[in-house]
């Protein structure tokens, strides 16, 4: 027997793609994009109207880059509107060799920009030798 699952395409539209999962009571998307560029992790998020002194808060922990906050609604009257207001948060992991302790945030023209240097780029696999708990014997070796 084919079983067949309901498409859910609004559910698809609102739900964060990195996190496969909605972002429940809060914004439905916030514009990012991110690059390595000059040795530097970058990433961008567009946040037009949105306070950085009281608004925002960018932590990383580990490997994981986590940008949140809120846009304020604004009170007048509207005839049409097509901005999400209410809380956000977006992570990214960072690249391997990111130093963390470098990282930078500025805000300028509605965008924020935060910049982590990354060390000398992918490195190559190594070979990890296992050392055993205890010593092999050979016959006859006490």
């Amino acid at each position: 027997m084919t079983t067949i699952a309901r498409a859910e395409p609004i559910a698809e539209l609102t739900s964060e793609p990195a996190a496969g999962r909605p972002l429940v009571g809060g914004l439905n998307h916030v514009c990012i994009e991110d690059f390595v560029e000059d040795g530097r992790y970058v990433l961008r998020v567009d946040l037009p109207g949105v306070d950085p002194e009281t608004d925002v808060h960018v932590r990383i922990t580990g490997d994981l880059l986590t940008v949140s906050g809120r846009r304020r609604p604004e009170t007048h009257d509207r005839v049409h509107r097509e901005v999400e207001y209410g809380t956000f948060s977006r992570s990214l992991r960072l690249p391997s060799g990111a130093r963390t302790d470098e990282a930078r945030a500025r805000y300028d023209g509605g965008v924020l920009q935060v910049t982590v240097p990354v060390g000398g780029g992918i490195q190559a696999p190594i070979d990890v030798p296992i050392k055993l708990g205890r010593e092999l014997r050979k016959p006859g070796n006490r």
